[in-house]
């Protein structure tokens, strides 16, 4: 259970990293938008947009093991 969990803290870890890292690619398209650079606001964008995909397949692997983690430690009822 302890390397599980470790697990599901380094995933979340991982997944603020890149929700942070998504708002800084944000404000690089803000500013070549500013300036009228399109072809490299396009370019942060799809960064930033996949920085935040990744970050919720990330999620979602947390969040699978925590609840199978959780399933496991539940009791068995009898029918």
């Amino acid at each position: 259970m302890t390397d599980a969990l470790v697990k599901i803290t380094t995933l979340r870890a991982q997944r603020d990293q890149l929700l942070a890292h998504a708002k800084d690619l944000d404000a690089s398209t803000e500013q070549c938008a500013a300036t009228n650079n399109t072809e490299g606001a396009s370019a942060w964008r799809r960064l930033a947009n996949l920085a935040r995909s990744e970050a919720h397949w990330l999620n979602f692997r947390a969040t699978a093991l925590s609840d199978s983690i959780n399933t496991l430690e539940e009791p068995r009822k009898c029918a």
